[in-house]
């Protein structure tokens, strides 16, 4: 089933989760570990990250196809074009089909630890709009041909497309106005949703949205969130340098809580924080929420129970 379809079809928030690859080599026990902790809130949809932090973390492909199969969770994978040529992608996208994932979330990918600037493959994409749109020609059943420039016909694939949204703007584009329309050239292409990057205060979801809305987009718009109740986990968003605004009032508190090393109140005022926010922006208007589980059965689970006034 496609994502976009929970959203035309359900009356209440839709609830979703992300999780990671571990790095190569290690167990896949926290992936599912936090799948079967998070079964009895019946999330909708389940996406799969590809390559987090730069590191090496294969398997994302196959992981999503698991999901799907063994938890009957839709499953969404993290597709990047960083690093790939365009016969590279549909490969990739010929495997996903191949495994019943029929969801994708269309990413540019970030540039190379220690590097400042983005280097496209030769005969890839240099933008996330220009990989949506190869996704879309998939859809039309048209294949890359030998010759570059040129397609062949084949059978149509039926993807139902993501894109990455930034309520405070991507790090990398320090003009909101153009951040703005880059979103809209994916929109265009053929996007279904989009996803949004963390952040820790509902006006800036809002006045996204509004934004995005005032410019004509009607897709839903999904926003991501992060369960935080510690200090180090605070230290550990901040240090990724994301271009994200945490409110210091929450960064002092939790920070307090640390520094006496009350781990409980920590994470008791990280829950309220959050779920507060939720549900701020349930009321004002938004179809679900999407939560960055960072691979922990634990975390979160105070979110979703609080937000949605499930019994603990």
């Amino acid at each position: 089933m496609k994502v976009s379809e929970f959203y035309k079809k359900s009356k209440a928030p839709v609830f979703s989760i992300e999780v990671s690859p571990p790095l190569n080599g290690e167990s896949l026990d926290p992936i599912f570990n936090t799948i079967n902790s998070f079964k009895e809130f019946n999330p909708a949809w389940c996406s799969v990250t590809c390559g987090a932090l730069g590191r090496p973390r294969g398997g994302t492909i196959p992981i999503s196809g698991r999901i799907k199969r063994e938890y009957g969770i839709e499953s969404v994978v993290h597709f990047i074009c960083m690093g790939r040529s365009r016969q590279d992608i549909e490969n990739l996208l010929t495997d996903m089909k191949y495994e019943g994932v029929e969801n994708v979330l269309a990413l540019r990918g970030d540039s190379p630890k220690g590097k400042t600037s983005f280097r496209s493959h030769p005969k890839g994409h240099r933008f996330a709009y220009q990989l949506v749109r190869q996704i879309k020609l998939l859809n039309q059943g048209r294949y890359l041909a030998e010759k570059e420039g040129e397609y062949r016909e084949g059978l149509p694939t039926d993807f139902c497309i993501s894109v990455a949204g930034y309520p405070e703007g991507h790090p990398e584009c320090s003009d909101k106005k153009e951040d703005l329309q880059h979103l809209k050239m994916k929109v265009d292409e053929g996007a279904d949703y989009i996803t949004t990057q963390l952040f820790f205060n509902a006006d800036h979801y809002l006045r996204f949205v509004e934004n995005i809305r005032k410019m004509g987009i009607q897709i839903p718009i999904i926003p991501g969130i992060m369960p935080v109740g510690s200090w180090p986990q605070i230290r550990f968003i901040l240090n990724q340098q994301l271009g994200i605004n945490i409110p210091q009032p929450f960064i002092e508190k939790l920070e307090k809580y640390h520094s006496v090393r009350d781990k409980t109140s920590a994470q008791k005022f990280g829950i309220e924080y959050i779920a507060s926010m939720c549900k701020s922006l349930i009321s004002g208007g938004a179809p679900g929420i999407h939560l960055y589980t960072m691979n922990s059965p634990t975390r979160g689970r105070g979110v979703i129970q609080e937000t949605f006034n499930l019994k603990r």
